[in-house]
């Protein structure tokens, strides 16, 4: 069972405790039968559910409301195939049509989690919380804190989910000047970039590879009807404001956001924030 927390516990250990009970009972409603969920920050942990980001399975959601910001929860290519076959040997039911069948019943704990912690979140905060799914694949932004639960149950090996929480919603959660003494503790496991040269070798074969890059500006969903509609003088609302940066895509994922900038009678891109290494070489798996 999940350790409770006290009334002097800082904010973010009683979000995690949160999701760490949300997470238990998900379990035990899907027919799972008793199973702990412990929250966890300790590096060897938070590595195994970390290890390959781009293979692991990835679900993100936004929360609105009186916590706002995003969240991530993943789960790696080694802890998937334990946790998938607990759940589909149950009764976690899927129901997002978008994801690949074996990783559905993921999909559909991580939803279930979301919607049990929605109200144990908003007692903890005195006001309304609202969470909403993302989709799956892993986010565009650097997580401001990465945490774990280590999932265990009678006789059979511990499986390790992580989850990375964005800056905003840290802020909500422990403001800057407040958590000052604890970004050790927060910031618990932070992957470290391939040293081999083999991985090197093969990542200079890529190098010369050319990609189509796309510079966007905004974008709408329009109705049919409206497109056949358009003329020369029309114009089209982006969802998108006049100081807000525009968005450098490769491969249809966000690399970098910038200022638009004209360069000898060009469009060009003044870079103001850039993605990792590592969430760049995932767009071309896009």
């Amino acid at each position: 069972m999940t350790k409770p927390a006290t009334a002097d516990a800082p904010p973010f250990t009683e979000y995690q405790l949160a999701w760490a009970e949300s997470m238990e009972r998900a379990l035990q409603e899907g027919g799972c039968g008793p199973i702990s969920v412990q929250p966890v920050d300790d590096q060897d942990v938070l590595a195994s559910s970390g290890t390959a980001a781009a293979m692991s399975f990835w679900l993100r959601f936004v929360a609105a409301g009186t916590l706002r910001g995003e969240l991530a929860l993943l789960v790696s290519q080694e802890n998937q195939a334990d946790l998938i076959q607990i759940l589909k040997s149950n009764h976690v039911e899927p129901n997002d049509a978008s994801i690949g069948t074996d990783q559905e019943a993921l999909a559909a704990l991580f939803r279930n989690t979301a919607d049990i912690v929605k109200p144990i979140l908003a007692k903890q905060l005195a006001g309304e919380v609202q969470m909403s799914c993302l989709g799956s694949g892993a986010p565009t932004w650097l997580p401001a804190a990465q945490v774990g639960f280590r999932l265990a149950r009678d006789g059979e090996k511990p499986i390790c989910v992580g989850m990375h929480v964005s800056a905003e919603l840290l802020d909500c959660l422990c403001p800057t000047t407040a958590r000052a003494g604890q970004s050790a503790k927060l910031i618990a496991f932070q992957p470290e970039a391939p040293a081999s040269a083999a991985i090197e070798t093969n990542l200079n074969l890529l190098k010369d590879v050319e990609l189509e890059v796309t510079l966007r500006f905004g974008q709408r969903e329009m109705y049919l009807r409206d497109v056949f509609e358009l003329a020369p003088g029309a114009v089209v609302e982006l969802d998108r404001q006049i100081q807000d940066p525009v968005e450098l895509l490769v491969g249809k994922k966000v690399v970098a956001r910038g200022e638009a900038v004209v360069v000898d009678g060009n469009y060009g891109i003044r870079v103001t924030e850039i993605a990792s290494p590592r969430e760049r070489i995932e767009s071309l798996n896009q």
